[in-house]
């Protein structure tokens, strides 16, 4: 089956957005990994969404507004190899505990 873009492409690409902006300065994150924090919209299969949602999110990064760090994200040669034998659940765990300190370290770091 063939998915050029996800069922409701604003709303995919809204969260996709909204995840890369979690990412900590001088950390990286692929295209893979973005996708497997998000679930398969709409009624698509977990099958067809590892297939199409690393494609459905190098598509919103390039449709990313000003405010987005997209030079966060890499992409991997192969994204079916990266998310094999990834925990996303310890991804997306890490890059949250990651976000909560660097929120931390900036409100500390400012004057009151």
């Amino acid at each position: 089956m063939e998915f050029s873009s996800p069922p409701n492409p604003q709303q995919y690409q809204a969260l996709v957005w909204e995840i890369v902006r979690q990412v900590p300065p001088g950390k990286v994150a692929t295209y893979g990994q973005i996708a497997g924090m998000i679930p398969p919209p709409g009624s698509l299969n977990l099958k067809d969404y590892e297939a199409f949602g690393a494609r459905w999110v190098g598509g919103a990064m390039a449709n990313c507004p000003p405010d987005v760090p997209w030079s966060l994200l890499k992409k991997w040669s192969s994204s079916k190899h990266s998310q094999q034998g990834e925990n996303r659940v310890k991804i997306r765990q890490s890059i949250h505990q990651e976000c909560r300190h660097a929120r931390k370290t900036q409100s500390s770091s400012q004057p009151i």
